[in-house]
């Protein structure tokens, strides 16, 4: 059992190493296309007034190997491997939805959107609190490319969650929150894709695997 159990560790090891190797090497590939793409978006924000960082987001190997599993293919033909961040400050929520809005009518202005694109977390955010405006718009090579406009305050709250601002209601708000998915994920899955269902829901792909050595019995002696 045992041993099985380290076969297994090490598989997921090497899977994790080898996506690694391939996203490094995709994001070298893409390196000019990509750079080319922001180089324009940020031409046109300042152009515009809008001040914003953008920067490129590589999806994890834990998120692309999900992909592969759900769509039943590989490396090579799953979509969405990367994405670009657009970053903008505001000093409050209403600020922050008109900047939003005014970079994405500014983008999409110039770049074409891809149809039934548009997903709106931030009037409709994600049951573990994530905010952000995503919509996939055509590069100058014809590719269609992943944009997700966040403010600044958007960016903390995805990544300390209930932490964020520490108050007792927040907490008691996650709290209800996650017994809710997880009764909810109880209900329409079976017991081996419970926990799928869970770091799904909660995680986005922030799932990371590390490798794991594994020694044998000659190399421990």
């Amino acid at each position: 059992m045992i041993l099985s159990s380290r076969i297994v560790l090490y598989w997921i090891s090497l899977e994790y190493e080898k996506l690694q190797q391939q996203l490094t090497t995709l994001q070298q590939q893409e390196k000019d296309n990509i750079d080319t793409f922001i180089a324009k978006a940020q031409e046109i924000l300042i152009r515009n007034g809008i001040e914003a960082r953008i920067e490129l987001r590589m999806r994890k190997p834990y998120s692309v190997w999900r992909k592969m599993q759900t769509k039943c293919c590989d490396f090579h033909h799953v979509d969405g491997k990367h994405y670009i961040r657009i970053i903008y400050k505001a000093n409050d929520l209403q600020e922050e939805k008109k900047t939003c809005l005014h970079i994405y009518t500014v983008l999409s202005d110039h770049f074409k959107e891809r149809p039934c694109s548009v997903v709106n977390y931030i009037n409709a955010p994600k049951e573990n609190g994530y905010q952000s405006f995503h919509v996939k718009l055509l590069n100058m090579q014809g590719n269609w490319e992943e944009i997700h406009i966040s403010s600044e305050r958007m960016i903390r709250n995805n990544r300390l969650g209930c932490t964020a601002e520490r108050t007792e209601a927040n907490v008691k708000t996650w709290l209800e929150k996650f017994k809710y998915v997880l009764k909810d994920i109880a209900y329409h899955t079976n017991e081996m894709d419970y926990m799928d269902g869970v770091t799904a829901s909660f995680y986005y792909d922030k799932i990371i695997v590390l490798p794991t050595k594994i020694t044998s019995k000659k190399e421990a002696n």
